[in-house]
């Protein structure tokens, strides 16, 4: 993996083996490699895909408000393979009461008032169908997190917004996602 100049990340297959001279002592390493790129790229999106269909298929086995740890679990396992994290869980919202229920392996269930600054950029991403990323502990001050992921040292947070609620998921590093 190689963080090239311009930003983006390659892949790269290297192959090394010794150098022999005639005495057959080993005076160097001859190398070839080859940029596996779009290959690790063709992955991802399976993987991807992947995780998407068992969350769509566990939604659909949905009965009950029950259910819902079972998705976080799927969910949990499937974005273990892409991406490092602290936490993550799914937080459903009722616009009009204003809470959020939170269902995660932690929070099975917990509701929670929804901070009025969270409430306005969960609602523009949701307009917009996007996300909600806070990637310090400032914006997340800013946006009216919860001290008590402060105080859990989270110093990242994205939220992807649904009409229900949003998928959230943290990270004790800045900038993680």
């Amino acid at each position: 993996e190689v963080r090239e100049a311009d930003g983006r990340l390659h892949w790269y297959s290297t192959t090394k083996v010794p150098f022999k001279n005639w005495e057959q002592k080993v005076v160097g390493i001859v190398g070839i490699s080859r940029d596996v790129t779009q290959r690790r790229q063709a992955e991802e999106v399976i993987t991807i895909n992947l995780a998407l269909q068992q969350a769509r298929n566990r939604i659909l086995e949905m009965r009950s408000e029950a259910d819902w740890q079972p998705l976080v679990e799927v969910v949990l396992a499937q974005l273990r393979t892409l991406v490092p994290f602290y936490a993550c869980g799914v937080n459903l919202i009722d616009w009009q009461a204003g809470t959020l229920t939170a269902h995660s392996p932690d929070l099975k269930g917990a509701r929670f008032p929804l901070p009025p600054g969270l409430a306005a950029v969960f609602r523009q991403a949701r307009e917009k169908g996007g996300y909600v990323y806070r990637r310090t502990q400032a914006e997340m001050r800013q946006c009216g997190d919860a001290p008590e992921l402060l105080a859990l040292q989270i110093r990242s947070v994205l939220d992807v917004v649904f009409s229900g609620g949003t998928l959230a998921v943290n990270s004790t590093e800045e900038n993680a996602f």
